[in-house]
């Protein structure tokens, strides 16, 4: 009894292990149970979320009564916490932003505006853009504040140009459209007219201005476009071109009073009171001659000077667009005659006039 006991035990063990056996062996594949999820189909990658959308910070310059420059210099910075003094251009330094022969202003490397538009950003700029030639120079990153302009006159009449300053956009956020910059200038533009009797003028200048000084980029937010740290009076002459006659390097006086400065020789100054330091150079026949300021009034913003008895005035505007110009009434001239020592001299009959300069204020 007990022995069959153990052997229906055994057959019953044998059975259940014969059960777990696999139902193939040796080399054959195995095979997949219909209902396992031990060989699922790949699933697909997901999509990855889209960036978000970034803008490039573009510019929209224009010249309010101003010279149309095609280079400009752009300082931008993060004032997330509002604009003040202590604010540096880590953004944009003194950034080139350039023209095209199609009106469309670019720079490089482009900037973006945040993409999450939760910072501001502010802007001030100059033109033209500075150059060792054209005498402009900024000051370095390092600056705190708004930058400063400086400038140191050429001698030479082709460098000389009208130097502008935009109106500062401050705290500006994220935007598709691009920031406008309207730019006014900071100089005054001077040229001149003459009348005479068949005079030949070759060159007209000025000396004993002041011609170096330097501009905080945000003055027209101080309420004063006004130059600092300005030089002393120099002693070079500085040459306006002149519209000189066909074939001739000279211009020649008539009995009406003519504008004679070429439509790019015009002086740039810094403005300045004139003083006696001050004096119009003018070449005639040959002759240097040289005529103080010592009865010019200062000059005021937007503000003609008063004609008094050796000034007379002139029908020049204020208005900065408009060119300032010196009316200049040459001597005539008595005929040569021998001096004692037998050689011949002229003579002037009176000094000239010099009309009333209408400088007005950048």
């Amino acid at each position: 009894m007990t022995t069959q006991l153990f052997l229906k035990r055994f057959f019953l063990l044998t059975a259940l292990v014969a059960l777990t056996l696999p139902q193939g062996c040796g080399d054959d594949d195995p095979v997949d149970d219909p209902a396992s999820n031990t060989n699922t189909e790949p699933q697909p990658t997901p999509e990855p979320e889209p960036e978000p959308e970034q803008h490039a910070i573009e510019f929209a310059p224009s010249f309010s009564g101003a010279t149309d420059h095609s280079q400009i210099g752009v300082f931008a910075f993060d004032t997330s916490t509002k604009w003040d003094e202590w604010a540096q251009p880590d953004l944009m330094h003194d950034i080139r932003v350039e023209k095209d022969g199609s009106g469309v202003w670019n720079y490089d490397p482009i900037v973006y505006w945040p993409s999450d538009g939760s910072f501001d950003f502010s802007f001030m700029a100059y033109a033209p853009y500075a150059t060792a030639s054209n005498g402009l120079s900024v000051s370095d990153a390092s600056h705190v504040g708004a930058p400063v302009l400086r400038y140191e006159m050429p001698s030479a009449t082709d460098c000389h140009t009208d130097i502008c300053l935009a109106t500062p956009v401050l705290d500006i956020r994220n935007r598709q459209e691009a920031v406008g910059l309207e730019f006014r200038s900071v100089m005054s533009k001077i040229g001149f007219r003459i009348k005479g009797q068949g005079n030949k003028v070759s060159n007209i200048a000025v000396r004993g201005i002041q011609w170096q000084g330097e501009i905080a980029l945000n003055a027209d937010d101080q309420g004063s476009m006004t130059w600092t740290q300005v030089s002393d009076f120099s002693t070079t002459e500085y040459q306006a071109k002149l519209n000189y006659d066909e074939g001739h390097d000279y211009v020649t006086a008539t009995e009406t009073m003519t504008d004679v400065t070429a439509k790019d020789g015009y002086l740039y100054l810094i403005p300045q009171n004139i003083t006696y330091n001050a004096r119009i150079v003018v070449t005639v026949d040959g002759d240097k001659l040289g005529f103080p300021f010592v009865d010019m009034p200062k000059y005021f913003r937007a503000r003609s000077i008063s004609s008094t008895s050796k000034f007379r005035e002139t029908s020049c505007s204020t208005i900065r667009t408009t060119p300032c110009r010196y009316s200049c009434s040459l001597p005539r001239m008595r005929p040569k005659r021998p001096t004692s020592t037998g050689t011949m001299r002229k003579r002037h009959v009176k000094p000239p006039d010099i009309g009333c300069p209408l400088i007005t204020k950048g």
